[in-house]
């Protein structure tokens, strides 16, 4: 399996709607938003590249800050029941399930569990984030 999803392929004014709907389809039910520093500041950027390496599927996920949000309401809709790795490549991130936060910069690695809540918080940009599920 190899995915491609790059935003500069869409015209502007609809790169983060297609970053919104690509996650979504790519991984799992996903809310995307942006920080307010990020409104308004032009085009969003944001790009996949994914490959199946056996029974691991690798991800290379680039782009501009954002926020990418696991609810229940995403969960009832849809789980695949793993567990993903992250590997923070490049920017600055916070991430929090079940009541515990953590800061990461590049070279830390943190595990969410798909079945449960979880925030995913990009604050200093661009990030590079290395996903294995």
């Amino acid at each position: 399996m190899g995915v491609l999803v790059d935003t500069r392929s869409v015209p502007p004014g609809e790169r983060f709607a297609c970053w919104h709907e690509a996650a979504s389809k790519i991984f799992f039910p996903l809310r995307i938003s942006l920080g307010s520093e990020r409104r308004g500041a032009g085009p969003f950027f944001g790009r996949v590249l994914g490959h199946r390496l056996g029974p691991v599927q690798a991800f290379r996920v680039t782009g501009d800050p954002n926020t990418c949000t696991r609810t229940p309401r995403g969960i009832r809709a849809g789980d695949p029941e793993e567990l993903q790795l992250h590997l923070v490549r490049r920017g600055n991130c916070r991430v929090g399930q079940q009541d515990r936060a953590s800061a990461l910069v590049p070279g830390d690695l943190t595990v969410q569990d798909t079945s449960r809540p979880y925030t995913i918080d990009v604050v200093d940009g661009p990030f590079e984030l290395l996903v294995l599920n």
